[in-house]
């Protein structure tokens, strides 16, 4: 893999080529391991009609929840001083000459890594070696959560074009029902969906603690 071509790209243009040229391995691992915990995580602090309720026209709806259900694909632009998770939406659903979500969301979380060393650079505090990026792409509203641990070595890499001798280990955990292809329009899936996401909070934010000082 040391001898393929590597080249200045945005995060936009990777695909598996760059995951290979790069050392780069997704490993789909079980919901017990990848979010280390036991049972599923309540959703009791939720209004039980985003669980029930078929769509925002449901009668009956609480105005919240009538909102939930109307935009469940909503992205609100932020200038963070951090970058702590990376989302990508995965397009192919509607382009098909464009494939490579998971390689995206790994430059993404490579980016974020390079991102957060230059701010604490800037702040005079001492650079991180590894940092976990939590990530989560999505198809239409089918989650699919990451981990990425980005190290310098990684970094520089991709920097300097070269191949690390260090393999890069990718978590992967994909969310599986019955109806999945409906997404977050099942509400069996929806449900689920959701236990995973109050879950990944959880374990994500067990990350974020590392790097917020």
């Amino acid at each position: 893999m040391a001898q393929l071509i590597r080249s200045a790209k945005s995060s936009s243009d990777w695909t598996d080529a760059e995951l290979l040229a790069y050392n780069i391995s997704i490993t789909p691992t079980s919901p017990a391991l990848f979010f280390q915990s036991g049972a599923d995580p309540s959703l009791d602090h939720l209004d039980p009609a985003i669980l029930t309720s078929p769509n925002a026209e449901y009668p009956n709806l609480s105005e919240a929840t009538a909102d939930y259900l109307g935009y469940l694909d909503l992205a609100t632009p932020c200038h963070p001083r951090k970058i702590l998770l990376v989302l990508v939406h995965d397009k192919t659903l509607f382009d098909n000459l464009k494939t490579g979500a998971e390689a995206q969301v790994v430059a993404e979380a490579i980016a974020a890594f390079q991102f957060n060393n230059a701010k604490r650079a800037a702040r005079g505090q001492p650079v991180l070696e590894v940092m976990t990026i939590p990530c989560i792409t999505m198809l239409g509203t089918k989650p699919t959560f990451y981990l990425v641990p980005v190290t310098r070595e990684l970094s520089d890499a991709v920097v300097t074009a070269q191949y690390p001798t260090s393999q890069t280990s990718v978590l992967k955990c994909v969310t599986v029902a019955a109806r999945q292809r409906e997404g977050m329009a099942d509400t069996e899936f929806r449900e689920l969906a959701l236990k995973r996401f109050v879950a990944f909070k959880s374990l994500a934010r067990s990350y974020w603690q590392q790097y917020l000082a």
